[in-house]
């Protein structure tokens, strides 16, 4: 039961980062998510504490905070069912949207695309 981002994690947050970087307008949301071991209070807590974990890396490396919007979903939305330990693992995970915005044409913002990005958590 952790919030603390692995190595891989922050390897691919260092490819968002710059990604993030490269376009200022782009905003992410933070998901962050448990298995169903532990009470929902738990589990809600830790969820949000996944999300708020990436969301620091990010600022960190440069991203400010008025872009990075976090959520946390406890044990809801199972990617697996968590039926084994493999399951309940892939379940402990962040998963990121980024959306690129475009001031382009009418001054109007439109979404452009959108990315998703995983981290598995012990």
């Amino acid at each position: 039961d952790s919030a603390d981002l692995t190595p891989q994690a922050r390897q691919a947050l260092d490819s968002v980062a710059k990604v993030l970087n490269r376009y200022p307008e782009s905003t992410i949301n933070i998901a962050g998510y448990t298995d169903d071991t532990g009470s929902d209070s738990y589990n809600q807590k830790l969820s949000e504490q996944r999300a708020l974990s990436v969301s620091s890396y990010l600022s960190q490396h440069g991203i400010e905070y008025n872009r990075l919007s976090t959520q946390g979903y406890g044990e809801s939305n199972p990617k697996v069912p968590n039926t084994s330990e493999e399951n309940r693992a892939q379940n402990r995970r962040v998963e990121l949207s980024i959306t690129a915005h475009n001031n382009a044409g009418q001054g109007g913002r439109q979404k452009h695309k959108q990315r998703k990005q995983q981290g598995n958590y012990q």
